[in-house]
């Protein structure tokens, strides 16, 4: 079970799918999980990753590397009910950070 929340984060990944374009969120869960919400698509995803680089180098970079392509390649379920949560408050979060 995903407990613990180690960050949350928010970006932009510029593609024109509304007039915001796509806005995503991000948790980081402790156990190597993540979680993201496209915003602008509704579409809502968790996954692992289990690289130690990766793992302690958690930049926004990194993150916007790893949910893009697990996004994009199909590589993530369903999240849980918890998780669908946790993303909900995340994206209250970080819209009211840069005023969306």
């Amino acid at each position: 079970m995903k407990d613990e929340i180690l960050k949350s984060y928010f970006f932009n990944t510029g593609r024109g799918y509304t007039e915001h374009g796509q806005r995503i969120v991000v948790v980081l869960w402790k156990g190597n999980f993540i979680s993201f919400l496209d915003i602008d698509r509704s579409v809502r995803g968790t996954f692992v990753y289990n690289d130690q680089w990766e793992r302690e180098n958690t930049n926004i970079d990194t993150i916007k590397r790893l949910v893009m392509f697990a996004y994009d390649n199909g590589m993530y379920q369903h999240p849980a009910r918890e998780e669908s949560m946790a993303l909900e408050e995340a994206k209250k979060e970080k819209l009211m950070e840069v005023g969306a």
